[in-house]
């Protein structure tokens, strides 16, 4: 299973549709006075989580009993990274099943660490789907202003796939449970030049309280070449930690670059490298706040050494959305600015101490 969106990261050229096994949403924020950005790392253009479409078919709940047996799907995403393997200890299985037009969804198992909700889910269908069907749906964390997330599904046999989504909520106020929807409207099946629809409706809905955590303010910032970055938080949780974080770019470099993002590599003093997955941000062009989850913390590291690296582009293919004061989304191309191409450089390190 490959990190789509670290791919992505390294690419020119980004394609003005995301690949949807690692899409970046976004839910339709409430209205604010100032025009807000939201952006995922070297989106192209934000997906827009809820796409209308003429639902048919029934949805049926099913018992837990008469689900597949499909094993730890956390793992099986993550068995590259690691960073999902504690994550099947702490979570909650909602194992809900619903039916419409030949295809059973089920939602296996959610976990909310108080920033994220992650879901696992497997499909059964009567159709073959292809290898990478796509999914028209509405993910939805309810009292929140938005939501950014990704979003990957795998075939495992014949008419059978999982898939594993997550969602991180922008809010001024934190939640001890989300309440989360999810609705989805349709299934896209590609096949080479060939197109086709299943619609249907498969609606799922519960509440998952917040993991145990720990919240430790850091307030490090690092500068240069016009970036900088601010890391305002650490949470720790059973399963993983959060790095939350701030990045600043001046008005010569916006001016600039198409496209300016800062990804963390995280190490501790003892050696071991962290591999994370970045939540998504919002904000503006000068001001842009991001979190990213690490797996699970060593309980014998006293130290993490962040190495931030700042990575600057420009592409004729660049869009951006952007949020209007009615609430509405508006995609639009951004400016010709210098030729087409790239540019990368690292900053100080930031050490964090994790004995106080």
């Amino acid at each position: 299973m490959n990190d789509k969106i670290k791919q992505e990261l390294h690419k020119i050229e980004i394609p003005t549709e995301l690949h949807e096994r690692s899409k970046v949403g976004i839910k339709k924020a409430k209205t604010e006075q100032q025009k807000k950005k939201f952006k995922g790392p070297f989106a192209a253009a934000a997906v827009i989580l809820g796409l209308s479409a003429v639902t048919v078919g029934f949805a049926f709940p099913t018992a837990a009993s008469n689900l597949p047996i499909i094993g730890d799907i956390f793992k099986l995403f993550g068995n590259e990274s690691g960073i999902y393997n504690n994550y099947k200890e702490f979570s909650t299985e909602v194992n809900t099943m619903k039916e419409s037009n030949g295809i059973k969804v089920t939602v296996n198992d959610a976990i909310f660490d108080g920033e994220t909700v992650t879901i696992t889910y497997s499909i059964i269908s009567d159709h073959d789907l292809g290898e990478e069907p796509i999914i028209f749906d509405h993910f939805d964390i309810q009292n929140t202003d938005g939501i950014a997330g990704t979003s990957k599904i795998e075939k495992i046999s014949e008419n059978e796939y999982v898939g594993l989504m997550t969602g991180t909520y922008f809010s001024k106020e934190d939640l001890q449970t989300a309440k989360v929807t999810w609705e989805i409207k349709s299934f896209k099946i590609l096949n080479g030049g060939q197109e086709k629809e299943i619609k249907g409706h498969w609606s799922f809905a519960f509440n998952l309280d917040s993991t145990d955590s720990q919240t430790k303010l850091i307030g490090q910032s690092v500068k240069q070449e016009g970036i900088r970055l601010n890391i305002k938080k650490m949470v720790l949780t059973p399963m993983s930690f959060i790095l939350y974080y701030e990045q600043g770019t001046s008005d010569d470099v916006q001016n600039r670059w198409h496209q300016v993002y800062v990804d963390l590599e995280v190490q501790d003093d003892l050696g071991n490298i962290y591999t994370g997955e970045v939540n998504g941000g919002s904000g503006t062009d000068s001001t842009m706040n991001w979190s990213k989850t690490f797996e699970k913390l060593n309980p014998n590291a006293s130290k993490l050494i962040v190495t931030p690296h700042v990575m600057l582009r420009n592409s004729d293919t660049f869009t951006s959305a952007i949020q209007m004061e009615d609430g509405t989304m508006k995609e639009t191309k951004l400016p010709e600015k210098y030729k087409r191409g790239q540019k990368d450089f690292v900053l100080e390190n930031i050490i964090i101490d994790l004995t106080n």
